[in-house]
């Protein structure tokens, strides 16, 4: 699979598996803990599904998706309170953020799915 290759950005490094995509920068994910949670994708907007090009941003994400394995690293900022070294669960995380989803950078192996969905045109810069 191709695609830009960047380093992550700093935080928190979670290693979630897929399960399903709300729309075109929304995910559900399976945490390291089983429970299911959803996933903001940072760094791009996309339409909503309604929208003009909201399906297709959702259809271009599933299929990056599923030509992986599953697995999954998000990268998410720590909350402003916490630093590298304290302690957080993922329920704290998860209130640390708007309707209690994460919000993260998400990468496949080596490629960025934010610069990914940039760089084929399915969304806009955020």
């Amino acid at each position: 699979m191709k695609g830009p290759h960047v380093p992550p950005p700093y935080g928190i490094s979670l290693p979630v598996r897929w399960k399903r995509v709300i729309d075109g920068d929304t995910l559900e994910v399976i945490l390291p803990s089983g429970r299911t949670s959803r996933i903001r994708v940072e760094g791009f907007d996309a339409p909503e599904l309604a929208a003009e090009l909201g399906m297709e941003a959702k259809h271009a994400l599933e299929s990056l998706l599923e030509g992986s394995d599953g697995e999954l690293t998000a990268f998410t900022p720590l909350p402003e309170d916490k630093d590298e070294s304290g302690t957080l669960d993922i329920d704290e995380l998860l209130r640390a953020f708007s309707f209690e989803r994460l919000r993260a950078y998400l990468f496949i192996g080596s490629i960025r799915i934010d610069l990914w969905m940039i760089d084929h045109g399915h969304v806009k810069i955020s």
